[in-house]
């Protein structure tokens, strides 16, 4: 009896592989290993050199360079590996593919490194740059504003203006937060991490949602949501993303280097330079006061040292992603 054929769509162009397959005859991409033939896969599917009389479905452009590898190195660093599944950091890195001589996950994170600056280079370029920062800037706001038991309304004008305004606190969605809170400690009761996290947050909440501390953590949310968006963004990029395309990587590499560097400036210039803390004080949107200022009254701090602390949290997404990675690799 014939085998069954199994059919799947190319990564790249979307044209049908069966079985036997092993590339695509469109665009030469290498098919998705089976059980069957994840074992058996022959080196030049990896991306190394061999005569064209060996491989499945070579062609005829194929035999006049024996030599020439099935694909770029580009290509074969961007799909040999399914999304999600690139090894831990830094242990298991000298493993991964490698693109010019640089194993893959370091690739894009540098390359979004290179790339960050981009946004800053014309107006509209800067204008996207600070769209984003403040998209995630502001949400970070509206997000921990509800969860604290406030309804909080973020709001971006095109002119570059961007707030989120929160209302009186609720007792209502306070206590119904704590109750979610109790219910999942409940829930996860048999594993002991969850349980102590749980617990502590449980233990933690009354004393932030219902006293001043409330609106300390209010403040700092904007510069945190865009720290903790872009730890994500930079973890996409080392892990493969959603897709596992280079395109995808490389943009989530510089779009979470462009909010680390975003935030490093502006706290190192509240730090260093009079005229920087002069112009943050004059530029709050839409008449207000920016979050630094009115954190640095209302706790009665300096502004140079809350900037001095925001300075070092504004460095720690890139560690923390490659840690995560690392943690998420480790454990398969």
């Amino acid at each position: 009896m014939p085998a069954a054929v199994r059919v799947v769509s190319c990564r790249s162009c979307g044209a049908a592989l069966a079985r036997t397959d092993r590339s695509c005859k469109a665009c030469r991409t290498p098919a998705p290993p089976s059980d069957e033939t994840a074992q058996a896969r022959a080196p030049w599917e990896i991306g190394a050199p061999q005569p064209s009389s060996s491989r499945p479905g070579a062609s005829t452009a194929d035999s006049a360079d024996p030599q020439r590898p099935l694909y770029s190195a580009w290509s074969a660093a961007a799909t040999a590996l399914e999304p999600g599944s690139a090894p831990s950091l830094p242990s298991e890195l000298g493993r991964a593919p490698r693109i010019l001589g640089i194993p893959e996950p370091w690739f894009f994170l540098l390359l979004g490194l290179a790339l960050a600056p981009v946004l800053t280079f014309t107006p509209i370029l800067r204008y996207m740059g600070w769209f984003l920062g403040s998209l995630f800037h502001e949400t970070g706001h509206a997000a921990i504003g509800w969860l604290l038991g406030c309804p909080t309304v973020p709001a971006i004008r095109i002119d570059g203006h961007a707030a989120a305004i929160h209302g009186e606190p609720s007792t209502l969605l306070r206590i119904g937060w704590m109750a979610v809170l109790a219910l999942v400690l409940w829930r996860m009761r048999a594993r002991p991490v969850a349980r102590v996290i749980l617990g502590v947050a449980l233990l933690a909440y009354p004393a932030i949602a219902f006293t001043e501390a409330r609106e300390v953590v209010f403040l700092l949310a904007g510069h945190l949501g865009e720290a903790a968006f872009a730890t994500v963004l930079l973890l996409q990029a080392l892990d493969g993303g959603f897709s596992g395309t280079a395109e995808e990587r490389a943009t989530h590499a510089m779009v979470g280097w462009y909010l680390v560097w975003r935030n490093v400036t502006l706290c190192a210039g509240l730090v260093t330079k009079s005229a920087a803390r002069g112009e943050y004080a004059d530029n709050g949107s839409f008449g207000l006061v920016n979050d630094y200022l009115r954190l640095s009254h209302h706790i009665g701090v300096g502004l140079e040292s809350i900037a001095l602390v925001m300075l070092v949290v504004a460095l720690l997404p890139v560690p923390i992603a490659i840690l995560l990675e690392h943690i998420r690799a480790r454990r398969g």
